[in-house]
């Protein structure tokens, strides 16, 4: 699948030199085929998971296969300069090749992939909430009234509903507290906002009838008169 979309990558710069941008982690091997069949082409990638260390990366059976492919890169970023170090580390005792430290560069077969930290996250400057104290106070008020929500504490997540984002364990711990500490029992309610995500797969339908009974077995033990 790698190979089909670096054909494809290939095929849409043509002759022309360009910057291919690689996004997540499903794409280890593409840019290795794209550097070999292009090598004026500039690559590079942003990885969006943490980078483990080396001594968890050699549980994975094509550990080899995915950093030859990495390396392809011109640039591979990652969200922190820990996880940088643990790439280059793994690298040093996976690899034949020349680790750089002091660059945070990796050279193979006569060219280097720098390897650097861009931390990635929403722009704060972008919301534009109250800003007197009263406001927000004001807004508080508001959404707890549309909430139903009285005096009770309020636990609050948002997340696209996937299977990465553990919304089933969530609810599953929201009802172990109320069930290990009864004495919370309607005083913190929880809210868990899951926006619909590839629903036409099997996959997505499972976890959205998981998130449903989870949800429905916590309101049905723990539900109060009001």
């Amino acid at each position: 699948m790698n190979r089909r979309f670096a054909d494809a990558v290939i095929e849409e710069v043509g002759n022309t030199r360009a910057v291919v941008f690689v996004q997540d982690y499903h794409f280890a091997l593409l840019p290795r085929f794209v550097k070999e069949a292009r090598p004026d082409v500039t690559v590079c990638q942003f990885w969006h998971i943490p980078w483990p260390n080396r001594e968890a990366f050699r549980v994975c059976p094509w550990g080899q296969e995915i950093l030859h492919g990495l390396l392809g890169h011109d640039l591979l970023s990652f969200h922190e300069q820990y996880h940088c170090h643990n790439f280059l580390d793994t690298v040093d005792r996976a690899l034949e090749s020349r680790v750089d430290y002091e660059h945070f560069a990796v050279w193979r077969g006569g060219r280097p992939t720098f390897v650097k930290p861009f931390p990635i996250s929403i722009d704060p400057t972008l919301w534009k909430g109250p800003v007197k104290a009263n406001d927000q106070v004001a807004e508080v008020k508001a959404v707890r009234e549309q909430l139903g929500l009285k005096e009770e504490r309020l636990i609050c997540g948002v997340d696209r509903l996937d299977y990465t984002k553990g919304i089933p364990d969530r609810l599953k711990a929201f009802g172990r507290l109320l069930d290990r500490h009864p004495e919370w029992r309607g005083r913190v309610s929880m809210l868990q906002v899951g926006a619909p995500s590839r629903e036409h797969l099997t996959r997505y339908q499972a976890l959205m009838a998981e998130v449903e009974a989870s949800v429905e077995a916590v309101n049905s033990k723990f539900k109060t008169d009001d």
